[in-house]
């Protein structure tokens, strides 16, 4: 995501909304006295220079703006993050390996408050170890700050051990890995999910959001798939799947359908006089007048091409096709466009025949088509 609003510590807008939706929406946490503790494990990892820093939020104010405890910068991307209790405990227990290896004479831990509070009575299972192997001290702050003055990081979450010695390079090493192990305790990992289960709840919520969004996101694409982006009607690839749906019914069950084609006459005039958006407002305009003709759930509406259009009417007969299409002819010459504009329309049908291809029946319509216009425009002919 983008944070597209925010100054200093504050983030007021992400993806142009407010930023706490983001933490109602994917996690289920609310805007309350709680906050703080709910949205702890979920930190913004910043993507700087294709580095991840985390940033913990604090608060949340009434227009739903995100106080942090480090900056954040207006046009930055980042994911949210999940602390996880309990590779964070296995990450630790590498760490005791590492220093104990190093036998340090002292020991100092330098951690983000934000993991004391996250592992709570767990906070043990990180720091206690390092007691074992060397007199250890130590504090909580916001994480830690590295870098230059002109390129300082802050980074919260983080834990810093750092192991001092007198001397040169120890010359026990860590060779006998088996002796210089610490022992792990085997509750660990199931106190801790235990004691998470409050996380596991908001992250199968989050799983359960981003299912929903992928799921519309794939109706989306479907649909923008067979939709015609100017009209909204459906497009040619679906009209021709559609026409090759009712030769197969009509081969199986014995019924007939029929489909018309129409065309805007004098359209070019249109878009010569007022211009191509005019012309776009009037085939916008034409497919809603086709939608409330040709109103059965069954029927099927398309832009065909250019200033075409394309009905496939299920179970129609050639009649019925005529009435309902004639109704529709009425309804153009009569309906009066924005800037006051005049339009008509000319129409082809054609009836599905036995051993009928898509081709075969296209062409009829088509050829009504024809004649239609041949024959002084804003007419229906039927093959």
């Amino acid at each position: 995501m983008m944070i597209t609003e925010s100054k200093d510590m504050l983030v007021k807008k992400v993806n142009g909304r407010p930023a706490f939706e983001i933490y109602n929406k994917y996690l289920n946490i609310k805007s309350d006295d709680q906050f703080f503790l709910n949205v702890l494990g979920y930190s913004f990892l910043v993507n700087r220079q294709g580095e991840y820093q985390s940033r913990v939020p604090i608060s949340v104010n009434n227009e739903g703006a995100i106080q942090f405890i480090a900056d954040i910068r207006e046009g930055e991307t980042f994911r949210i993050g999940y602390a996880d209790p309990v590779t964070m405990i296995h990450n630790a227990h590498d760490v005791h390996q590492k220093m104990r290896c190093f036998q340090p004479q002292a020991i100092c831990l330098f951690s983000c408050g934000s993991r004391h509070t996250l592992l709570n009575d767990d906070i043990d299972l990180e720091t206690e170890p390092f007691q074992k192997i060397a007199p250890t001290f130590g504090f909580y702050t916001y994480g830690e700050y590295s870098g230059t003055m002109m390129n300082l990081k802050s980074l919260n979450s983080t834990l810093v051990i750092a192991g001092f010695r007198e001397g040169g390079k120890s010359h026990n090493g860590c060779y006998d890995k088996k002796s210089n192990t610490i022992e792990k305790n085997e509750e660990d990992d199931s106190l801790i999910l235990y004691r998470d289960s409050r996380a596991v709840a908001r992250l199968i919520h989050f799983i359960e959001v981003i299912t929903e969004e992928y799921e519309e996101l794939n109706r989306q694409l479907r649909l923008i798939s067979i939709t015609d982006n100017l009209t909204g009607l459906f497009n040619r690839g679906k009209l021709d799947k559609v026409i090759q749906k009712e030769i197969a019914r009509a081969l199986d069950r014995d019924i007939c359908f029929s489909i018309v084609i129409a065309d805007i006459d004098n359209f070019k005039s249109i878009n010569d006089v007022y211009g191509h958006l005019a012309g776009d407002a009037v085939l916008v305009e034409i497919g809603r007048l086709f939608l409330s003709v040709f109103e059965r759930e069954s029927d099927v509406i398309g832009r065909w091409g250019g200033e075409e259009y394309l009905v496939v009417l299920p179970e129609t007969s050639i009649q019925k096709a005529y009435r309902k299409t004639e109704e529709l002819r009425n309804k153009i010459e009569k309906h009066i466009f924005n800037g006051n504009l005049r339009v008509t329309c000319s129409f082809g049908i054609s009836t599905y025949k036995r051993g009928d291809t898509v081709n075969d029946l296209i062409w009829r319509a088509d050829k009504a088509l024809y004649d239609a216009k041949g024959s002084g425009k804003n007419k229906v002919i039927q093959e």
